[in-house]
């Protein structure tokens, strides 16, 4: 048995720092027949892999497709312009090579020859132009706060397309890559089929993997795709099988009914150690585990009382509530990590800001301050099921703490698609956050690809996600988007730490560390930071 850990990824970028270095790239290739940088791993055909999931993947349409466990499938069936290594590197994949404007506002791509997607369409620019489109369509109601500065696509010959935005963003290569909503699908088979009600039961991509099968709710089927234009990876077919409760997953991988576990339950470590024949990887993820908390409400929408949440120091007495010490090493069995508000590779990271300590009697002390000597009732919608090991469990633990200082706390647990739809269904749909008044989040940091990036989702320009809203914040966020100054862009990202974590708008509990499972004489190397399943990266011994 044996358990090992990846080492932290250090691709980072700093939001302006690397600017200049990216104007001065003339062009970044790749030869048409190289590698598509998920690892290449070549070699002999296997048998079938047999992965086990704790919960289903809702949407198999990449155009309307969200939530992390999208990305089991998504990653393996679909592809986008740009591909991430293992290591976390950019690399070309339907797009050969690209070149950036000397202004950084413009990125153009020339795509890959010969690429076609499992129905033997060819991969074309006005497939890059459809999916934008559809990134951009309110109805999709996906979150995509990120990308609203991405502002237009263009349509430069039949090899070539342009990026338009609306100001420079050096991560801006790496979101493209990672982005689940703009992995190409054809546009010609999309319309002739009908659109995405058809499009969705019987799904098309340019990836090294086919759909075959599926059983909703069940399993679903992958086989190689032989016309893939890159290395074809070594697992021949793969059916992932969801199997919601935790000690029947660990219990079949133990018989051998699975060979391969993502998000393995951290309760079953031990026993699967002791009984010799697996190994343990993990995986810090680039996002952490928190509660939201509805900032937009100005009153309870069922008592019609004031929304308590208003309050900095309501927020603040529920960070001081919750030993997240406890929930880590007694619940997760150590799998996950104690921020504040950045990782400490991101940029602009402050060792000196701390996770808020337990202290339930500075808690008590901040409510009778905010006028709730007495405490008050209030609801939290958790999650069921195992997208996150454990989430429900972490959920309740948290509503005891916070029921132990007076935040009186009812929990409302949701299986995973009504919950990603109660926690996107923001404005974008012409409607109050759902989210009322707070619940179990995934949340990217702000250091996740650029400051920018990570944080707008905080703000008041964020859009299906949205549950916050502080103009001092948002001011903040244009001055570092707009701010040349490598030491001023730091000083200030320390400072919006300082506010995000005083403000405690989120109340972040730890980072999320994904715990992979699999048998002795299977290789795999996780994408840095990522929670996906990546069959390209995986091998038999």
């Amino acid at each position: 048995m044996r358990t090992t850990s990846t080492a932290r990824a250090t691709h980072r970028l700093p939001w302006l720092g690397l600017l200049a270095g990216l104007m001065s790239l003339a062009l970044a290739a790749c030869a048409p027949g190289a590698g598509s940088g998920g690892g290449g791993v070549g070699g002999p055909v296997s048998d079938e892999l047999m992965v086990g999931l704790g919960d289903d993947v809702p949407i198999f349409s990449s155009v309307r497709t969200g939530g992390g466990n999208a990305s089991f499938l998504t990653r393996n069936v679909y592809e986008s312009l740009l591909n991430l290594e293992p290591s976390g590197k950019t690399v070309p994949a339907l797009a050969t090579s690209w070149k950036v404007s000397p202004d950084g506002k413009s990125y153009e791509f020339k795509l890959r020859q010969g690429a076609t997607y499992v129905n033997g369409d060819p991969v074309v620019a006005q497939d890059v132009a459809f999916v934008f489109a559809n990134s951009k369509d309110p109805k999709n109601a996906l979150s995509l706060a990120s990308q609203t500065h991405w502002k237009s696509i263009e349509i430069i010959d039949a090899e070539t397309v342009r990026y338009n935005l609306e100001f420079p963003d050096p991560g801006f290569v790496r979101a493209l890559a990672s982005s689940y909503q703009h992995h190409l699908i054809p546009k010609k088979y999309y319309d002739s089929i009908g659109g995405e009600e058809a499009f969705e039961k019987a799904p098309v991509g340019a990836g090294p993997y086919k759909v075959v099968d599926r059983k909703i709710k069940e399993s679903w089927t992958l086989e190689r795709y032989e016309g893939y234009w890159g290395d074809k990876p070594q697992v021949r077919k793969a059916t992932f099988k969801v199997v919601p409760e935790p000690s029947t997953r660990a219990a079949a991988l133990k018989v051998g009914e699975i060979d391969f576990s993502a998000n393995f339950p951290p309760s079953f470590m031990e026993d699967l150690e002791k009984t010799g024949g697996f190994k343990l990887l993990k995986n810090p993820a680039s996002n952490t585990i928190s509660i939201r908390i509805n900032k937009l409400r100005e009153t309870d929408a069922t008592t019609g009382r004031p929304n308590p949440f208003l309050d900095k120091r309501v927020r603040q007495a529920m960070s001081y509530s919750i030993d997240r010490d406890a929930i880590i090493k007694k619940i997760l069995n150590s799998v996950g990590e104690s921020i504040a508000q950045l990782f400490p590779d991101d940029f602009g990271y402050d060792p000196e800001l701390k996770p808020y300590p337990y202290d339930p009697n500075k808690a008590k002390q901040l409510l009778a301050e905010a006028g709730y000597p007495n405490g008050f009732d209030t609801q939290y919608y958790g999650l069921l099921g195992e997208r996150i090991p454990l989430s429900k469990e972490v959920g309740e633990a948290v509503a005891q703490y916070l029921t132990a200082v007076g935040i009186r706390t009812k929990v409302v647990n949701e299986e995973y698609a009504a919950w990603l739809e109660r926690t996107t269904s923001g404005r974008s749909k012409g409607k109050p956050n759902e989210l009322y008044p707070m619940g179990y989040g995934m949340t990217y940091v702000g250091g996740a690809v650029s400051p920018y990036l990570g944080w707008r989702i905080l703000s008041c320009q964020s859009d299906s996600h949205q549950w916050n809203c502080d103009q001092e914040f948002d001011k903040q966020i244009e001055q570092l988007k707009a701010e040349g100054d490598l030491q001023k862009a730091e000083a200030l990202v320390k400072a919006m730490a300082r506010k995000a974590q005083d403000e405690q708008w989120t109340v972040i509990l730890y980072r999320n560390v994904v715990l992979y499972a699999m048998k002795d004489r299977i290789e795999y190397t996780p994408t840095a930071q990522s929670q996906y399943v990546e069959l390209r990266n995986l091998r038999w011994k």
